[in-house]
């Protein structure tokens, strides 16, 4: 039992090789190492490969989303790998330049873009895609290590469609929020998260969202949040649809207060605060957000907006000053911001 793998160093040059135009099959052929552990026909590899090439009209229409999830569905059913043969990054890239770097050329094929309208006309050039699409770096980065993980994330044999919610393929989506964190490795947290976010039609940051509150990258935060505390390893499909859309649901416990607002903008924000009526300029925001007392509290007006607040009410802060009394404020008004004299100075 064994099956095929090309270490990182054989499949760099393999690279390399096919970047000046050159014929990479006598680096596969020569450097390709048979591991013990599982069994794999080299032949079914180049089946399937060939099979993906009749993917290529989802490519022409613009519809990538459609290329991978389609893809993915094919490399799981098709190749049917054991855990060994699937977790050895080597296979991966083997399967990338074999066959005169079949793999690869599809790999052009869905990250290549056209350098320019004229450059397309003339010789087709398109802008180099980058190495770690190649599975040269991290295995889950490859595309079709990470097509695979995907399908392999949502498959379920007994359901009517084994692959149900595969076709929702929003990169954003499954690069950063099922593939790198830690909890995408639980395919019952992967299938429920991602089942979620289509059936509630979640939008991917609070931009998009009707109420303001929340994305499914904020969701997403929060359930990593939690994965220290709670084994998500225990849960069935079942249980882990509904703590996540129980999570979901109940957004507001979690969320902050006008999230929709960028990091920078929320500093501006707090600077605007701060400032004081008669005096001859504003503090800049990044010692208002060195202030302990501008740092847990939200600007007065954002109160106001959810009626937390009336307009004339005050918060009196109760924040002691750093170790060297440069930004502590002491026994003042929420919104007020005057730094503290040295003794001495």
């Amino acid at each position: 039992m064994a099956y095929p793998a090309l270490a990182e160093g054989p499949a760099t040059a393999a690279y390399a090789q096919r970047q000046d135009g050159g014929d990479v099959q006598a680096i596969v052929d020569e450097r390709t190492t048979f591991p013990e552990g599982a069994d794999f026909d080299p032949e079914l590899a180049h089946e399937v490969l060939n099979e993906c090439f009749d993917l290529e009209p989802h490519l022409r229409s613009s519809s990538r989303w459609r290329f991978d999830g389609a893809v993915a569905r094919l490399l799981h059913a098709r190749l049917q790998l054991s855990t060994v043969c699937a977790g050895d990054a080597d296979f991966w890239r083997w399967l990338t330049f074999a066959y005169g770097g079949c793999g690869a050329e599809l790999v052009d094929l869905r990250y290549g873009r056209p350098m320019s309208e004229s450059a397309e006309a003339e010789d087709g050039a398109t802008m180099a895609v980058r190495p770690v699409y190649y599975g040269l770096r991290q295995m889950k980065k490859g595309m079709f290590a990470k097509l695979w993980i995907c399908a392999a994330s949502m498959y379920r044999p007994n359901q009517s469609d084994p692959y149900d919610g595969l076709d929702y393929m929003d990169v954003d989506l499954w690069d950063s929020h099922i593939i790198d964190p830690d909890y995408g490795s639980v395919p019952e947290m992967a299938r429920a998260f991602v089942l979620v976010v289509r059936d509630r039609e979640i939008p991917r940051d609070v931009k998009g969202s009707a109420d303001g509150t929340a994305g499914y990258r904020q969701l997403a935060r929060e359930i990593r949040r939690r994965y220290p505390t709670t084994a998500f390893e225990l849960f069935d499909d079942a249980v882990a649809y509904a703590w996540v859309d129980s999570l979901w649901a109940n957004r507001r416990q979690w969320c902050r207060i006008s999230p929709w607002r960028s990091r920078g903008s929320l500093r501006r924000e707090r600077a605007r605060a701060c400032f004081l009526p008669g005096t001859h300029r504003m503090p800049r925001a990044s010692s208002v957000m060195r202030t302990p007392g501008a740092l847990s509290e939200l600007p007065r007006y954002l109160l106001q907006q959810t009626g937390v607040l009336a307009s004339t009410t005050t918060i009196p802060i109760q924040e002691r000053c750093g170790p060297f009394g440069k930004c502590g404020v002491t026994g003042q008004s929420f919104g007020v911001y005057r730094p503290r004299r040295r003794s001495g100075s």
